[in-house]
């Protein structure tokens, strides 16, 4: 069984050129529950031809919707619409790193 309120936040942040991005992840964004057992939806990647890269994968990918702006090397972030309509939702701000 998961103890969401025992579960930590977990903070990304993004360090950009112009200024440092911000992705929270709560608990019920990256763990669930059956009853019996927590499943915990976030695990490492050993990646050694790009040591520095990172794959956010689902959880990330579920809450916020990304935009690519490879012309000029760009990511941007919002809150996705599901997220928005959650009760209790932190506040939703679109950003890009």
């Amino acid at each position: 069984e998961c103890k969401f309120s025992a579960l930590p936040k977990i903070e990304i942040r993004l360090r950009g050129v112009e200024r440092t991005l911000t992705l929270v992840l709560d608990p019920w964004d990256y763990a669930e529950s059956d009853g019996s057992k927590c499943d915990i939806h976030l695990s490492s990647i050993e990646l050694s031809q790009k040591p520095d890269m990172w794959v956010l994968g689902q959880p990330v990918l579920r809450k916020y919707v990304s935009v690519y702006d490879l012309p000029r090397r760009r990511v941007g972030f919002a809150l996705s619409p599901r997220q928005k309509l959650r009760k209790g939702s932190h506040r939703s701000s679109r950003q890009q790193v």
